[in-house]
């Protein structure tokens, strides 16, 4: 059964259809300009995603670091829900995620998980 990706080009064919057929030879997708152009944009992009795949370089040493610095500069303060009674308050994954589900605006849910002695568990990444 033909997937169909919605992209329909002016003469009609889905892009997916343009894609299965791309190591056919003649045929409505090499005489048609719309899907011959497709069809070698569909090409570059398979050459890239080959030659992606063949890269064995490994990440920089600090690339880890430098994304979460990035991410944890990123972060904004919002409201604190207090917790009920004085120990630690206990909430499911399920309640996380339901909580950024809320309404028609999307919401961002930052969850900060502490030890024992209310410190944030960041110090074991070393910030």
């Amino acid at each position: 059964m033909a997937v169909t990706s919605g992209h329909v080009l002016p003469c009609g064919c889905d892009v997916e259809q343009v894609w299965e057929a791309i190591g056919l030879s003649g045929g409505h997708a090499r005489s048609c300009p719309h899907c011959a152009a497709v069809r070698e944009s569909l090409l570059v992009l398979r050459a890239a995603t080959a030659e992606l795949a063949r890269d064995q370089a490994e990440p920089s040493s600090g690339l880890v670091s430098r994304v979460m610095s990035a991410v944890r500069a990123e972060v904004r303060r919002s409201d604190v829900l207090p917790s009920p009674g004085d120990g630690p308050a206990r909430m499911s994954m399920r309640a996380v995620a339901m909580a950024g589900d809320v309404g028609e605006d999307p919401m961002c849910v930052r969850l900060v998980v502490t030890d024992v002695d209310g410190r944030s568990l960041d110090h074991l990444n070393g910030t």
